[in-house]
């Protein structure tokens, strides 16, 4: 009788601890640092801005250039890469204003004239000469002010696809909150500009060491 008690008592000691196991592993944090969990509802605001730098692109692209939206993430405000509204209006006036160069590499790298469907093999063929010079059978020195423009059009056309990372994954997280969930600031940060606020103060972001 002794031993079946013993045996009852100690079965009851590690139904415990595995309880408190599993309660230490799904538990949310107590104390919620607003750098490193959400613990707010991200509000997307649809208003979009400009600041010198989207004034700059747009000279240099002649199209407008903006922040679509701004992202509210634990109360603080966030924009998204800056963008066109049109991409395709963007291409076309890049394709207009710059036939000529585009056509050169176009020959070179057999590719299709430039549009929504085929912009990243454009940058993706300008992108090595960034930092070296074009060669001759692409104007050499004489286009490399337009390769960089060109390249900044390009940019700009795949920031959208960025951005809709950027909210898809926000709208993830508000689901998660509503679950009682608090997401962890990081599953973000990866998707957000390289300057914006949350990516800043996020304890370990792609800035200074590596994701949480």
């Amino acid at each position: 009788m002794k031993k079946k008690k013993l045996l009852f008592v100690g079965a009851l000691a590690v139904a415990s601890v595995m309880c408190m196991s599993l309660s230490t592993a799904f538990a949310q944090p107590t104390s919620l640092d607003p750098n490193e969990y959400l613990s707010q509802e991200i509000i997307i605001k649809n208003n979009s801005s400009t600041s010198s730098s989207t004034e700059y692109m747009e000279k240099e692209t002649g199209v407008k250039v903006s922040y679509p939206k701004t992202l509210l993430i634990n109360g603080q405000k966030n924009h998204l890469y800056p963008s066109f509204p049109d991409n395709k209006k963007a291409l076309e006036v890049a394709s207009a204003k710059y036939n000529s160069f585009l056509t050169l590499l176009a020959k070179k790298y057999h590719l299709n004239p430039l549009s929504l469907e085929n912009y990243k093999s454009y940058k993706s063929v300008l992108q090595p000469y960034l930092a070296a010079s074009l060669p001759s059978d692409l104007g050499g020195d004489s286009n490399r002010n337009i390769s960089g423009k060109i390249y900044s059009t390009l940019s700009l056309c795949e920031n959208s696809e960025k951005n809709n990372e950027c909210l898809n994954m926000a709208m993830k997280m508000n689901t998660q909150l509503k679950q009682g969930i608090y997401p962890k600031i990081s599953m973000l940060v990866q998707y957000m500009p390289y300057d914006s606020p949350v990516v800043l103060h996020c304890p370990h972001n792609h800035t200074n060491g590596g994701l949480l």
